[in-house]
């Protein structure tokens, strides 16, 4: 079976969206996901469960860019992680944790969702929008200079 690239879109929720130029908002997200892995039926490895941890502190800001609206965001990630299962028959554990990948992120509304002054903002009345955005995401978080670290197979 050959494998074929897949195209995704993410979308933030009010990245889009109408704001005060110079509006700031610290964000702090947790997310928790426990339950069942599934992997390849040939490895030798089965009754997995995993309990994964995620947080995240981030930064957002409202700009006016070239007369549209925009605003950038900062998110800065960390992970923790615990999976139990068995190897050949025999119980295994491996736990990781530490700094994820950050993200730095510009979005531009090409049409629609201006800069508003306090007083228009609450007046503002939602129509269509068309923005655009910019992610950037380095690899700065922990790796294991053994192991293979990207999908195409890279070393470190």
């Amino acid at each position: 079976m050959l494998g074929l690239p897949a195209a995704v879109q993410e979308l933030e929720p009010r990245a889009y969206s109408a704001s005060l130029a110079g509006t700031n908002f610290l964000v702090l997200a947790c997310s928790r996901n426990s339950g069942g892995v599934v992997f390849d039926p040939t490895l030798p490895v089965e009754e997995v469960t995993a309990q994964l941890n995620g947080y995240s502190l981030g930064y957002f800001r409202s700009i006016m860019l070239l007369g549209r609206s925009a605003n950038i965001s900062l998110g800065l990630p960390y992970a923790a992680g615990s999976l139990r299962g068995k190897v050949q028959g025999e119980p295994a554990r491996i736990t990781r944790s530490g700094l994820a990948d950050p993200r730095l992120r510009l979005a531009v509304n090409l049409i629609g969702a201006p800069v508003l002054n306090p007083n228009d903002f609450g007046k503002y009345k939602a129509r269509n929008t068309l923005g655009a955005s910019l992610t950037v995401s380095t690899p700065l978080g922990q790796y294991d200079p053994v192991r293979y670290k990207n999908s195409n197979g890279d070393r470190s």
